[in-house]
């Protein structure tokens, strides 16, 4: 998981536990994770009376199991490191190496097209069989994406500042609407199921909402909410 998980910036020991206490933070939640995962998939049947075949019950434990066991395993790695300074320092010249970041960052990225290419694929034929099975993947690259333009433009206007942050925010009624527009477009010529309309007009709505409001702010302030000048 280098690149992922283990990159950091940390430069002594004492910056560098605290980057070992929050990875062990996550693992307990992907312990828990693993158990729920590992519950639902019982629990579901004998509770909430909902008819799971064996296989799917062999997966749910299987994934949840070994969610338990990677947690657990990983948790205990990092509770050893944080009493053994010499492995500690060890481990942060390993991660703050810039070429293993940059090796990390290349496998990841791969990942992620591949990641993105097969579900795509399997929801084009597995849609075939099962038309659920493209409204839950499409859905899933859906958030993928829409996380990650969040992501970027956070930490873009983390990096450089309110300017950027006031051009963000005169560009959301825009978008929002450019989303909506989308969604009557497909919406007009094929329907789509709620598990991907619903989301976009979600997240077009709240754009829109916040592009009305920074607006009305300008206006109230006698600004231009679209002009290159961000004071």
């Amino acid at each position: 998981m280098s690149g992922i998980l283990c990159g950091s910036t940390a430069k002594t020991n004492e910056e560098y536990k605290r980057v070992i206490k929050s990875r062990m933070k996550l693992m307990i939640t992907i312990i828990i994770i693993g158990v729920i995962t590992a519950a639902v998939g019982f629990g579901a049947e004998f509770y909430l009376k909902v008819s799971i075949n064996e296989r799917m019950i062999g997966v749910y434990s299987g994934i949840g199991v070994g969610l338990f066991v990677v947690g657990s395993i990983l948790l205990i790695k990092n509770k050893f490191l944080l009493n053994n300074e010499e492995k500690l320092k060890e481990s942060r010249l390993n991660n703050t190496d810039e070429r293993i970041q940059e090796i990390g960052n290349k496998a990841f990225r791969a990942a992620t097209y591949v990641m993105l290419i097969a579900l795509y694929a399997t929801a084009l034929i597995g849609g075939l069989f099962y038309p659920v099975l493209v409204e839950a993947l499409m859905f899933i690259v859906c958030t993928f994406l829409l996380t990650y333009i969040i992501a970027f433009k956070y930490y873009n206007n983390k990096m450089w500042g309110s300017k950027m942050k006031k051009r963000i925010l005169s560009l959301c009624l825009i978008v929002g609407l450019l989303i909506n527009l989308v969604y009557q477009l497909i919406n007009h010529f094929m329907k789509i199921g709620d598990a991907i309309t619903i989301p976009m007009c979600i997240v077009s709505i709240i754009l829109m909402m916040i592009g009305i409001a920074y607006t009305g702010w300008c206006f109230g302030k006698h600004k231009n909410p679209y002009t290159k000048e961000w004071v």
